[in-house]
């Protein structure tokens, strides 16, 4: 290995394994500024995301190495929140996390992804999904909403379905809380993406070297 350290390799899950998937993209995070306090959708769609006056990119705490590109790193004060962009139904979410402890993210009011670090496991919608990403690398979440309140819930590819305890209401925020570590790559559809493309955008489904098929 060209590394004493596997977990530090490069050769880890990543967004740039494969292509973009831009249909239904109506909101595209790339969290790459490395100046100034504002977060800009590259697609044009959603509000800029605009973070506390004392909260400036230029901070080399505040600005890291990502999946693809640069990510912004949070310390658990500054929390970080997408205004207004989720529909109650049919809609995909999907994000790359990088947590050095405890989280919770909010995908509109109380409905809420919990991580302990101590198992490690996500929850969402009274199901609960062990990270198989190593602790000291990049993890990816998605949320599937097919309904006001079901769907699917993803870890690092991983699928459960959820039924209840969840409330999708139009014009909800997506927000992290107590958030320490790095965020990158956050994207919104307006539409149900499925099992196969969710394994995309998760990097654990790419392209083999000679062109013909996906793994």
């Amino acid at each position: 290995s060209l590394f004493d350290d596997a977990g530090e390799s490069r050769f880890q899950p990543s967004p740039g394994w494969n292509r973009p998937i831009l249909r239904g993209l109506t909101g595209y995070w790339q969290l790459d500024e490395e100046n100034g306090s504002t977060l800009s959708d590259g697609t044009g769609n959603q509000a800029a995301v605009t973070m506390a006056s004392n909260f400036d990119l230029a901070d080399e705490n505040r600005s890291d190495w990502g999946t693809l590109g640069r990510a912004i790193e949070l310390n658990g004060t500054a929390d970080l929140t997408f205004p207004n962009v989720l529909d109650d139904s049919n809609f995909t979410f999907s994000a790359w996390l990088k947590p050095s402890g405890d989280f919770t993210l909010s995908v509109g009011g109380a409905n809420n992804i919990t991580y302990d670090a101590s198992v490690p496991a996500c929850s969402f919608g009274g199901e609960t999904i062990a990270r198989i990403s190593p602790l000291n690398q990049w993890m990816h979440i998605a949320v599937v909403a097919t309904t006001t309140g079901t769907g699917f819930f993803y870890v690092d590819g991983q699928k459960a379905e959820f039924t209840s305890g969840v409330t999708f209401f139009a014009g909800g925020s997506i927000t992290t809380t107590d958030f320490t570590g790095l965020v990158d790559e956050v994207r919104y559809y307006d539409e149900i993406k499925e099992e196969s493309e969710v394994k995309e955008l998760a990097g654990r489904s790419f392209l083999d070297l000679s062109g013909n098929k996906f793994h």
